[in-house]
């Protein structure tokens, strides 16, 4: 059976342009804007389970898959502004997973994949970064 799931959230230009001033500042730029493209899985799952009324706007940002963790936390500090504007930033999609490449239910975790210990947080993949 195919089921087709919609989750039609408005978007957010105001908070894409907020966001993407936050990333240059901080020297992450430049930051391209793609305008035609919806959320992804990655980001509408989550928000589809969390806001089931899509009354939330939202917009996403794509990660870099040529960088490791450390640039992707200290990408998330840059953005740190925004919880204080009341912006909420979920993390999800291919930092925690790659369809591509987990193979069977039973497959080994692959050497990518973040793994951690209770309380060790984010430092053990990030490489120490305390930003």
């Amino acid at each position: 059976m195919h089921m087709q799931l919609r989750y039609p959230a408005p978007g957010a230009p105001e908070l894409a342009r907020r966001t993407k001033e936050l990333l240059e500042g901080a020297g992450f730029g430049p930051v391209s804007e793609e305008h035609g493209r919806g959320l992804d899985h990655g980001a509408w799952v989550p928000l589809m389970l969390m806001y089931p009324e899509a009354d939330v706007p939202a917009c996403q940002l794509s990660l870099q898959t040529g960088r490791d963790g450390a640039y992707h936390y200290d990408l998330g500090a840059a953005l740190a502004p925004l919880r204080d504007e009341g912006v909420l930033v979920l993390g999800s999609g291919t930092a925690t997973h790659n369809l591509r490449e987990l193979g069977p239910l039973d497959a080994p975790v692959p050497q990518w994949a973040p793994t951690s210990t209770p309380g060790s947080g984010t430092r053990s993949w990030t490489g120490g970064t305390t930003t």
